[in-house]
This record gives structure tokens, C-alpha cells and sequence, in this order.
């Protein structure tokens, strides 16, 4: 059993936003208790939750000094929320772990003495989904064909296959200054878990594999990711034209034409099947992607989680 270490900053910052979590959270924090691996700190950002979340936290881990509970003043969203967390992080390595998903044993011993045995800075694992409505796990399709190890080409594997989940890898802290654009470390954008990937795998930081199935995401009614278009939204319409000319450095332009062509035939396909899903907004996006003319997002910056680092109307219980 690997046990914490003695030295006031943690190996490990579980980093967790949550915005009305009961019920899931409890167990999802169990998973992160259970593990063998105890060098963390655990640091949670209430979204300012209107269903006992926070006063949940309070009452069951405001005295466990392995938790830092934090609710906003204000409301921050998802891409706020991991800005805020990320400035706050102390750990050598940075795990951001959604409120309503499941560590499996063993999870954090084999990320972390992979990162430090082979010095990548990203390690991702193979995860599951887990349907609560039937029980039924299955692994994404994509994680059977990523082979195990250094990844040879992160930027072109994200940004197609987006094979990992940020909720079951791990990263050096050490990035953050070079993953600072515009004085964010991710979009505030439905699609900002990969967002953040792509913007690790653009500053050429090394990628490793662990095929190992450790962790479980579970799909529900209230997922974010269920909503019909706004993943392909914030992709198309947000995040490919943000990082439209480093893509272009970075890749080859026939391949990322190729993805973009592939995924226009798929969208259109989708739609002829589902008309409700037609949304002229991506059609126009992905237009003009491939004319080379991409719109700048710039509604995905904000600086209003900013004040959230220095505000005195939060509630932080570690202080």
C-alpha cells in the first residue's frame, strides 16, 4: 500500500467540480477513499448547488483535512470551475474527476508510478461506460485500438479519436503555465475535458497509455453530454477554430481536412436519420473550417472565475 507522504504538498489534486451532485458524489468519493494510493489532496468546487450538495460536504468531510470545499459566489460553469481548481491545485500531478464518476481500485498507484517511472507528462487509462439504468458496462470502441505505451502523436489522437477521459488520467501541474492561453487553462465550452487534452497535447507534452480498464463513467439522465448537438457545437463551433492555426502546425492538412470531411458526412447522416437534429450553426461551422476561415470564439473567455481565487464570500473550510 502506497501511504501519503510526510511533506505539506500533496503527490496528487483530485480536482472536483460539482453542480448538484447527490446522489452520485458520495459514492464517487468513496472510490477516491478507497484507494491504496493516499499522497492527494481532494479539492471541490460547489457550483453553488440548490439540493444540499454543499451542506452534504460540510457535514461529512469539513473536518477531514485531505478536503478542500469551496462554494463559488457566483455561478461558474463547467470551464470556470476547472480554471479555478487548476489555479488551486498543489500536487505534483492533476486529476480532474467528475462528481458522478468511479475510480476502480488501483487506479492512482498504477497512473502515478507510471509517470514517474517513464516521465510522461500525460497518463490516461482505459475506462468503461456504465449504463445506471441497465448495469451494463462497455469500453468506447476507440480505446481498443489505442495500443499501449507512448503515444506517438498526441495532437492528431486527441483531436480525432479522443481516446481518454481526463477523469481517469493523470498530468504534471508543471503544464499549466504552458497551457495558459489568454489567461485560461481551458475554454469555457461544453466540450472543455477534451478541450484541455488538446491544449496539453499542442505544448508537445508526452503521452502514455495504461490499457488497464480503471475507472467507470456513468451514463445517466442528467449526463451534460446526453444534451443532442452540444458536444459537435463546441467542437466545430468553439474549440477546432480557438486552435485552428496551431492545429494547422501541427498536423498534417490533408489528415485534419480528412477529419473534419468524415465528420461533416457523419453529421449529415445523423441528421437524415434524426431531422430534429439539423442545426444550421455547425453546418455553417464546419463550412467555413473547411474553407480555412474559422469564426474566433470569443464568447468561450471569461474572466469571472478569477475573482473566485481571491473572493471572501466563498467558503473554504481548510482555512
Amino acid at each position: 500500500m502506497i501511504k501519503r507522504a510526510s511533506s505539506s504538498r500533496p503527490k496528487v489534486s483530485i480536482c472536483i467540480p460539482v453542480y448538484n451532485g447527490l446522489p452520485y458524489i458520495r459514492s464517487t468519493l468513496q472510490s477516491v477513499l478507497d484507494q491504496s494510493f493516499d499522497d492527494y489532496e481532494i479539492l471541490i468546487r460547489d457550483d453553488r448547488s440548490d439540493d444540499g450538495t454543499f451542506q452534504w460536504l460540510q457535514e461529512r468531510y469539513g473536518q477531514d483535512p485531505r478536503f478542500r470545499l469551496k462554494q463559488n459566489s457566483r455561478n461558474l460553469n463547467v470551464g470556470g470551475q476547472y480554471n479555478v481548481l487548476f489555479s488551486e491545485a498543489r500536487g505534483d500531478y492533476i486529476l480532474k474527476l467528475d462528481s458522478d464518476d468511479l475510480l476502480l481500485p488501483g487506479m492512482l498507484a498504477k497512473l502515478v508510478s507510471t509517470a514517474d517511472r517513464t516521465g510522461a507528462d500525460f497518463v490516461g487509462s482505459a475506462y468503461e461506460w456504465l449504463d445506471m439504468a441497465t448495469g451494463a458496462r462497455r469500453q468506447p470502441g476507440v480505446q481498443t485500438r489505442l495500443p499501449p505505451g507512448p503515444l506517438s502523436d498526441p495532437v492528431t489522437t486527441v483531436l480525432t479519436d479522443n481516446p481518454y477521459s481526463l477523469c481517469f488520467s493523470i498530468w504534471r501541474r508543471s503544464l499549466l503555465p504552458a497551457i495558459r492561453k489568454d489567461g485560461q487553462f481551458v475554454l469555457f465550452t461544453e466540450t472543455c475535458d477534451w478541450e484541455c487534452q488538446l491544449r496539453i497535447a499542442l505544448t508537445g507534452a508526452s503521452f502514455f497509455t495504461v490499457k488497464e480498464v480503471l475507472g467507470l463513467y456513468r451514463l445517466h439522465a442528467t449526463n451534460r453530454s446526453a444534451v443532442i448537438n452540444a458536444q459537435l457545437a463546441s467542437i466545430i463551433g468553439d474549440v477546432v477554430p480557438y486552435w485552428w492555426e496551431m492545429l494547422r502546425q501541427k498536423m498534417d492538412h490533408k489528415q485534419l481536412r480528412r477529419w473534419l470531411l468524415e465528420g461533416l458526412k457523419g453529421y449529415l447522416k445523423a441528421v437524415a436519420r434524426h431531422p430534429l437534429a439539423f442545426s444550421p450553426s455547425i453546418l455553417a461551422g464546419y463550412a467555413r473550417l473547411l474553407i480555412g476561415s474559422p469564426l474566433s470564439p470569443g464568447w468561450t473567455l471569461s474572466e469571472t472565475w478569477l475573482a473566485e481565487l481571491t473572493s471572501r464570500r466563498d467558503t473554504d473550510l481548510s482555512e
